[in-house]
């Protein structure tokens, strides 16, 4: 009996994801961003700012419960094919964030492609933004808890290892873990 139950509420997920997949591709759409097919998205899925043309979702992407999109409105978000991002998560770009075919990112991340200035004379919060692209290559996997921030660039086939915090370019095929994040092996 636990089994039955466990498939109806699993089901009734699924069909919840995919109606809302089917929204957020119209909403998209409609706003002149691009989307591909089979787009699944969890709960709670927000966009800070209306959807604009520099948002490019790819094909088969499932957006998991609470991943909040904060893309300015000159701002380039890019995600490519079979990419799989668990919530609750942060997606803040100003400049450019560009998301690779085959990735997987794990919950509790931040991607974000700026910071504030920090001269003493003015408050921080008064403070224009320093942004760079952040470039997430193909068949990446970014573990539970990372902040990837600007001048991230993660070469295909990486690893970034839970909690750490990245901000400068990865090797192909390698482990980065840590904070900040250091190389830690090929994979093999």
């Amino acid at each position: 009996m636990p089994q039955i139950i466990r498939s109806i509420i699993y089901k009734k997920k699924a069909l919840g994801m995919k109606i809302r997949g089917f929204m957020t591709r119209l909403y998209l759409k409609t706003l002149g961003g691009k989307c591909g097919t089979k787009l699944h998205i969890g709960s709670g899925v927000a966009f800070k700012h209306p959807p604009h043309k520099k948002i490019v979702f790819g094909n088969n992407i499932t957006i998991g419960d609470n991943v909040i999109f904060d893309i300015e409105e000159s701002a380039e978000l890019i995600i490519g094919n079979n990419v799989k991002i668990t919530g609750p998560c942060y997606i803040a770009a100003s400049k450019k964030i560009q998301i690779g075919d085959s990735t997987l990112i794990a919950e509790y991340v931040s991607i974000r492609d700026s910071n504030h200035q920090s001269a003493l004379d003015i408050d921080i919060n008064q403070q224009a933004l320093l942004s760079e692209n952040v470039i997430i290559g193909r068949d990446v996997w970014i573990g539970r808890g990372c902040a990837i921030i600007k001048g991230s660039l993660i070469e295909a086939g990486s690893i970034i290892a839970a909690n750490s915090v990245l901000n400068k370019p990865t090797s192909m095929n390698s482990v980065f873990g840590g904070s900040p994040a250091k190389f830690i092996k090929n994979r093999s």
